[in-house]
């Protein structure tokens, strides 16, 4: 905004005051019009994080479900296995290699926090209320613990696969796809190889359900911040969702607490 010089020589006070009236109108209407563009802006901003904030979490309680299968299908066949492993020493035979039934899912999906990580760079979280970034801020905070675990299971698969390489039939086909799971024959192993087999199997088995237990939380407390729930309700909602799971799978999660 530019602010030109009266057109005339100012001879009395009245003309400055009118003058200087003139340039503080001028200049409050700039500002207030600047400060209007901007608030609308950042109205704009703050509905589009909000909108996104909420299509992630949505995502993200899809996702939750899809790896409690996958958790639980690789808990309960290494379970399946171990079993196995004691009834074959106690009834003094050779083990057999129990084949896992077909995987609900292909594999565990990392959940997705790019909104979040944006918002914080960005510094546009100060758009929303303190209360509601606050209640985001813990589910990401559970995300990132879980995160934390993702490597885990993922040494403890690796662990099971190379156990089972002198078992294999094929060596050439573990990792491929069909071959993951086909062709092992577990009189190959001596007694140190089949121990190894068995404590990478209980490695599995106990990394599965450590975070089959925080997906489910996770589930429970994205459920409970789309819903406005206090952290105490959303403590109440996770171990709600954990009850659900045991009792019913996925079905009973989804029937108490379905997807928005």
């Amino acid at each position: 905004m530019e602010v030109h010089p009266p057109d005339h020589p100012i001879m009395t006070w009245k003309q400055f005051l009118v003058h200087m009236s003139t340039i503080c109108l001028g200049l409050l209407i700039a500002l207030a019009l600047e400060q209007s563009v901007e608030a609308i802006h950042h109205r704009h901003q703050r509905h589009q994080l909000e909108e996104d904030l909420r299509a992630e979490s949505v995502y993200n309680l899809r996702i939750a479900t899809t790896n409690m299968q996958y958790l639980d299908w690789l808990a309960r066949a290494g379970i399946a296995q171990v079993l196995e492993l004691h009834r074959a020493e106690a009834e003094r035979r050779l083990p057999v290699y129990l084949t896992p039934p077909a995987r609900p899912v292909p594999v565990f999906i990392r959940p997705s926090s790019a909104v979040w990580a944006v918002a914080q760079t960005s510094g546009t979280l100060n758009l929303i209320p303190r209360e509601e970034a606050e209640r985001y801020s813990h589910v990401y905070l559970a995300m990132e613990m879980l995160y934390q675990q993702i490597d885990r299971i993922n040494q403890a698969t690796t662990e099971r696969t190379t156990a089972l390489i002198p078992a294999s039939s094929d060596p050439l086909a573990i990792g491929m796809p069909g071959g993951m799971d086909t062709g092992y024959d577990l009189d190959r192993l001596n007694d140190e190889e089949r121990s190894k087999f068995r404590l990478a199997i209980s490695h599995t088995i106990e990394t599965a359900r450590i975070l089959e237990v925080q997906d489910i939380n996770l589930y429970g407390l994205l459920w409970g911040t789309l819903h406005g729930d206090s952290d105490q309700q959303n403590s109440w909602n996770g171990l709600e969702v954990r009850t659900a799971f045991a009792q019913g799978g996925i079905a009973a999660i989804l029937a108490k607490y379905p997807i928005p």
